[in-house]
């Protein structure tokens, strides 16, 4: 099951496939939504969180995700409900001329709601050195983190990234989630979350797996997880989404 939800590359759009569009551009950042999927693993409500959601993407979410099937969790060898949240980039483009939004799949896990940023390492920025760390934690059944640590990182140029990995643990530490449920219950999931910094109008250089980073896998035959250093992934959902039909 793991990566399973990046191996998905589909893009889903509420319009014809025929229908070509250009331009299509994100708007504002990602918005996530809670999807409840019955025991058969059909999706049979989704939500965005918030309360400032506009009435159209609400719809939105709906009938993209009403044709979604995944393999449904279990619980004592069963089939049984379940809920996880799903991270989406809202998009707009121009399909003959009229403005269209669709929604852009990213990942599926327990649903951020509370995300603490980094402080950039004064001494890093005075080097003019930028990376990109891997974050790995466990999302309780209280929303809260534990076992965080560094996955793996990349540094200009492979320096030593001793300061960011501690800067991102650091926030880390401070990130709330809604776990996601199998059968009513709060379920445990493992993460990956990436810290970036960059410094602006700077090159950050070549980056490269730094000096002092673990090497880090998810798994045999997997795909590493510096891959996939733009967004979070839940590495052992309960759910595995195994067809997007919008």
């Amino acid at each position: 099951m793991l990566l399973h939800v990046l191996m998905l590359v589909l893009i889903l759009v509420l319009t014809p496939a025929c229908m070509a569009a250009q331009d299509w551009k994100a708007v504002g950042p990602p918005v996530t939504a809670s999807l409840d999927v019955d025991a058969q693993g059909q999706v049979v409500h989704a939500q965005f969180l918030g309360k400032d959601v506009l009435p159209q993407l609400q719809e939105l979410v709906g009938q993209t995700t009403r044709n979604w099937r995944f393999i449904p969790a279990t619980a004592s060898g069963k089939p049984v409900p379940s809920r996880t949240y799903a991270l989406f980039r809202v998009e707009m483009g121009k399909i003959d001329g009229n403005q269209q939004l669709r929604l852009h799949y990213m990942m599926h896990g327990p649903g951020q709601v509370f995300f603490e940023p980094p402080v950039y390492p004064p001494e890093m920025l005075k080097q003019l050195v930028g990376g990109s760390v891997i974050v790995a934690f466990d999302v309780n059944g209280d929303g809260n983190v534990s076992n965080v640590h560094v996955a793996t990182a990349e540094t200009s140029y492979g320096v030593s990234g001793a300061a960011l990995y501690k800067a991102s643990i650091s926030a880390a530490e401070k990130d709330m989630f809604l776990p996601e449920l199998v059968d009513g219950r709060p379920v445990v999931t493992h993460m990956r979350v990436p810290f970036n910094f960059a410094i602006v109008g700077h090159d950050a250089g070549n980056l490269r797996h730094a000096s002092d980073a673990p090497h880090d896998n998810v798994g045999k035959d997997s795909i590493d997880v510096t891959h996939f250093a733009d967004i979070p992934v839940a590495l052992d959902s309960p759910l595995r989404l195994v067809a997007m039909q919008p």
